[in-house]
C-alpha cells in the first residue's frame, strides 16, 4: 500500500518506520501480528481517535502472530531487535501516544534480559512523555523460562532528564496462567508514571503484583484492583523499595487473594519509601492480620487520609515505620458488592473530600469515578473513598429490625 486510507500499509510497524517526527499514524480495525517499536515522537491512533468510535478498542488487535507474522522487530536503524509487543527504548527528548487497542496473547518470555520481552516496555526513554490511553491489555501470559519478566516494565527512564509515563482509561484482564509463573507483574524504576482510571483484574504474579524501586515516584488515581491472585504473602499487591513513592488516590483494592495474612502494601526493606492512601477503601478479609507489611529499612511512612482500611490496627505496632494516620480514617469493614462497589451500608459512602492537603501537598478527587459517574453523586454530598460512587448520600445503617 502507499499509506493512504484507500490503500493501508500492511503493518502498523511501516507506519511508524513512515511517519516523520511528530507524525501521526491511523490504524484501521483488524488483527495486525507483529511487534512495535516506537522510536521517534509518534501518534499511534485507531478509529476510536480518528472517528470516535468506541468499539475500534476491541477490534483493532495487536497481537503475535504465527508463520509469516512479525516476530521480532528492528529500530529505525535496522538494530537493536526487540521481542516485546509494544516498545519504546533508547531514545530522548520524544513525545509517544498509542490509543484506542486491544493488546493481547503474547507470551512473557525469552532470553536475557527477560524484562525486554513485556507486553509494554519503556526503557532509557530520557525526558520523554508517553501516552497509553483506550487500551485493553488482556490475555498475555508468562512463558515458564523466564521468572524475572513482567507484562509491565518501565525502567532507567530518569537519569538524564524528566518525563512522565501515563496510562489513562487502561484495562489489564487476564494476564496470567496457573502453570506459568511471573515474580512480578509489573516492574517500575527510575520513572515517573501516572496510573489514572486503570481496571486491574483477575491478574496475577507470583510475589509481588507491582513493584516500584529505585527513586520511582508513581500514582494511581481512580483505580480498581480486583481479583488479582498473588501466591505468596511475602509482598503486597504493590511494594516499594528503595527511595519510591506510591501516592494511591480514590482506589479501590477488592477480592486481591492474597494469603491468609492479606498483605496489600509492602516495604521490601530499603529506606525512604513512602504510600499515601487517600480517599480509597481496601476491602478486608477473613484471617486477615495485616494490611501493611514492613520488612525492615528506615525513613519509610504509610499516610492515610479518608480511607477505609480495615486491616490497619494490626499494623500499628511497627516501631520503625513513620505512621500519619488521623481520625478521618475507619478500620470498619469495606462492605463490598461483587463487583467490588459499594454497598448501600459502606462506611465509605460519603468518608472522602474533594480536596485533601496533608503537609504542603494538596491531593484532588476527580470529578468523575472509575465508571465515569460524576463525584460525588448526589450532587451536593460529600464524595466517596474508593474507584466507585455509590447513589446515597449517606450510607444505611446496617441495622434490621423486627
Amino acid at each position: 500500500g502507499d499509506g493512504s486510507l484507500a490503500n493501508p500499509y500492511e503493518t502498523i510497524q511501516h507506519g511508524i518506520n513512515q511517519a516523520s517526527d511528530g507524525g501521526k499514524v491511523y490504524v484501521l480495525p483488524g488483527t495486525y501480528e507483529e511487534r512495535i517499536i516506537l522510536d521517534r515522537s509518534v501518534k499511534v491512533y485507531s478509529d476510536a481517535v480518528r472517528l470516535g468510535n468506541a468499539n475500534a478498542v476491541a477490534t483493532t488487535i495487536i497481537k503475535p502472530g504465527t508463520d509469516g507474522s512479525v516476530t521480532s522487530v528492528l529500530d529505525s536503524n535496522g538494530m537493536n531487535p526487540t521481542y516485546g509487543l509494544v516498545n519504546i527504548k533508547g531514545i530522548n527528548n520524544k513525545n509517544i501516544e498509542l490509543k484506542g487497542f486491544t493488546l493481547k496473547n503474547h507470551s512473557v518470555g525469552g532470553n536475557y534480559p527477560e524484562y525486554q520481552y513485556g507486553v509494554i516496555t519503556v526503557w532509557n526513554a530520557y525526558n520523554t512523555n508517553v501516552l497509553f490511553e483506550d487500551l485493553v491489555v488482556r490475555d498475555n501470559s508468562p512463558a515458564q523460562c523466564c521468572q524475572d519478566g513482567t507484562i509491565i516494565t518501565i525502567r532507567d527512564n530518569s537519569y538524564n532528564g524528566e518525563g512522565i509515563i501515563r496510562f489513562e482509561n487502561v484495562q489489564f484482564l487476564n494476564n496470567y496462567s496457573l502453570n506459568q509463573e511471573i515474580h512480578r507483574f509489573a516492574y517500575i524504576n527510575y520513572s515517573d508514571v501516572v496510573f489514572s482510571n486503570v481496571l486491574w483484574k483477575d491478574n496475577g504474579a507470583r510475589y509481588r503484583f507491582i513493584k516500584i524501586q529505585d527513586y520511582a515516584d508513581v500514582d494511581f488515581i481512580n483505580n480498581a484492583f480486583v481479583n488479582n491472585n498473588k501466591y505468596y504473602n511475602e509482598y503486597g499487591i504493590i511494594s516499594l523499595n528503595w527511595n519510591s513513592s506510591a501516592d494511591i488516590i480514590g482506589s479501590t483494592f477488592g477480592a486481591n487473594s492474597q494469603s491468609e495474612s492479606g498483605r496489600v502494601f509492602s516495604f521490601e526493606g530499603s529506606g525512604g519509601n513512602s504510600f499515601n492512601l487517600i480517599n480509597s477503601l481496601v476491602e478486608d478479609r477473613i484471617g486477615q492480620s495485616q494490611m501493611v507489611y514492613l520488612q525492615g529499612g528506615s525513613n519509610n511512612s504509610f499516610t492515610a487520609r479518608n480511607s477505609v482500611i480495615p486491616g490497619w490496627d494490626n499494623n500499628e505496632n511497627y516501631s520503625a515505620l513513620i505512621k500519619d494516620v488521623d481520625t478521618t480514617n475507619t478500620t470498619q469493614s469495606a462492605s463490598l458488592t461483587t463487583a467490588k462497589k459499594l454497598n448501600n451500608n459502606s462506611p465509605a459512602i460519603g468518608l472522602a473530600r474533594a480536596n485533601v492537603t496533608v503537609g504542603s501537598t494538596l491531593y484532588t478527587l476527580p470529578s468523575t469515578d472509575l465508571a465515569g459517574n460524576a463525584r460525588p453523586n448526589p450532587a451536593g454530598s460529600n464524595p466517596d473513598a474508593g474507584a466507585y460512587e455509590n447513589a446515597k448520600a449517606v450510607g444505611d445503617f446496617d441495622v434490621t429490625l423486627t
